[in-house]
């Protein structure tokens, strides 16, 4: 396989091809297909600060004006993290903290919104959702700042990109990172779930799109360089910011959620503690989200695919090569070189 490509297409017929068998909705929307040969939809949200890989789906519009008008209110939390690096698991442990270890079972990516989406689906007429994010306009969300209600959110964009224009004090943002390699085994998994990514190829096609940066959300390394930055930065206007790691939440869960909880300036004993980790665990999870799914099912309701997949540590040994496992340590390497304080944990 390539590693590394400039992310030119090998074949100018092929890459014709591949966009002219787009729908007429999908060119309005300005969808492009990243390879001619194995697919991955996508768009590109480009503006004055610059450009970045988005879902199918996004409505790039909306969220730029999201990030014009948007500002976090002092109460908001939002859970930052590149695409498979534990952001369910995350909005999982944050509600449990702020509502209680007996809350009635909850959809997190429901009740922890990720903000882009949220303002894609409103901007094509999608509303309330059983599943997923709801669709809420770029208008409400800032009638809602009105508030002192503590909301969780989340995003996947790069620093950059955040969806806000400025923070109130108080502001929170918890980062979650993963290793690399995991993080890659996981998207594919993702991607290939999805049937609007399109993407029809395996893990050596996957890996290439992947180490080039031409998935969702753009470069891994750059993603966590940026946001490693202003976790060292602060400044006015900045949140405050707190970096978890995914194989932290898996060795000491329990030790992982008493520091988020200090970091939210919550009071929990150390009882609700234990009580919000039992509850946070991923076959805790899977539990909750598969008797969701039976309630739905059984109600003549659409049920998404498994969200919940492994969620282990060092996985990627089962499909790399020590040629791909090399370019990976490759790129994470000079990533943390170049990074102030030694960089974010992600090898």
């Amino acid at each position: 396989m390539r590693l590394g490509g400039s992310g030119e297409m090998d074949d100018a017929d092929s890459a014709t091809a591949a966009q002219d068998a787009l729908s007429d909705a999908d060119r309005a929307a300005g969808v492009k297909v990243m390879d001619p040969r194995w697919g991955y939809r996508y768009v590109v949200d480009a503006s004055e600060i610059g450009s970045v890989i988005q879902p199918f789906d996004t409505h790039c519009a909306a969220v730029q004006e999201l990030r014009a008008k948007f500002t976090l209110a002092s109460t908001d939390v939002v859970i930052a993290t590149y695409p498979k690096c534990g952001t369910t698991w995350m909005q999982q442990i944050c509600l449990l903290l702020m509502r209680g270890s007996d809350a009635p079972s909850f959809d997190p990516m429901v009740e922890a919104p990720w903000l882009e989406m949220a303002v894609s689906k409103a901007a094509t007429g999608q509303g309330a959702a059983e599943s997923g994010t709801p669709g809420i306009s770029v208008e409400e969300l800032c009638r809602r700042n009105a508030g002192d209600e503590s909301r969780v959110w989340k995003t996947h964009a790069p620093r950059k990109f955040a969806p806000w224009t400025a923070a109130n004090p108080g502001a929170k943002v918890i980062v979650v990172s993963r290793h690399a390699k995991d993080c890659a085994v996981s998207m594919l998994h993702h991607t290939r779930n999805i049937p609007g990514f399109g993407f029809t190829g395996g893990w050596d096609e996957f890996a290439e799109l992947f180490l080039s940066g031409r998935v969702e959300s753009g470069s891994f390394w750059e993603w966590h360089a940026g946001w490693w930055a202003a976790s060292t930065r602060g400044g006015a206007g900045e949140p405050e910011i707190l970096w978890v790691t995914f194989e932290a939440l898996k060795a000491d869960l329990l030790g992982e959620v008493r520091r988020i909880s200090e970091f939210l300036g919550l009071r929990r004993s150390e009882e609700e503690l234990a009580a919000v980790a039992a509850r946070s665990t991923f076959a805790a999870m899977k539990a909750e989200a598969s008797a969701r799914d039976a309630a739905k099912a059984a109600a003549g309701k659409a049920v998404k695919k498994e969200h919940f997949r492994a969620g282990v540590v060092g996985g990627w040994r089962e499909v790399m090569t020590p040629e791909v496992a090399a370019a990976f340590d490759r790129k994470t390497r000079a990533m943390v070189e170049a990074a102030v304080g030694g960089g974010p944990p992600i090898s």
